[in-house]
């Protein structure tokens, strides 16, 4: 295995380490990876991150959620969350009292498996 592939695993351990205990935010995910890995920029996390829920969101490793001050949370069809993970503005910490929904993953049953075999 390459130092890459070794390198992608982690982070995938990683955030189906966080996906297992609760939801998580799609920035709480950059500022786990910035901590965890501070040889890599802001913009390595950020990237890193994207593509990594992304292909587990497609893997059906991960869900995603939508919470908005006005409704509980919203389970997203799988091509709504791949969209809204590709954005920049989704993975932005969130200001206090926005209006903006926040983004949540969790780990789906097929992420809880791959994560307890490891």
């Amino acid at each position: 295995m390459d130092e890459r592939q070794k390198f992608y695993d982690a982070i995938q351990r990683e955030i189906l380490d966080l996906a297992t205990e609760d939801r998580y935010g799609l920035w709480e995910i950059v500022g786990s990876i910035e901590q965890d890995h501070p040889e890599l920029t802001s913009e390595e996390a950020l990237s890193t991150a994207k593509e990594m829920v992304g292909s587990m969101l497609r893997a059906g490793l991960l869900g995603m959620e939508r919470e908005h001050p006005s409704e509980h949370y919203v389970e997203l069809e799988d091509q709504e969350a791949l969209e809204i993970s590709a954005k920049d503005h989704s993975w932005e910490i969130p200001k206090t009292g926005g209006r903006d929904p926040l983004y949540w993953v969790y780990a789906t049953d097929a992420g809880r498996r791959a994560y307890h075999r490891k």
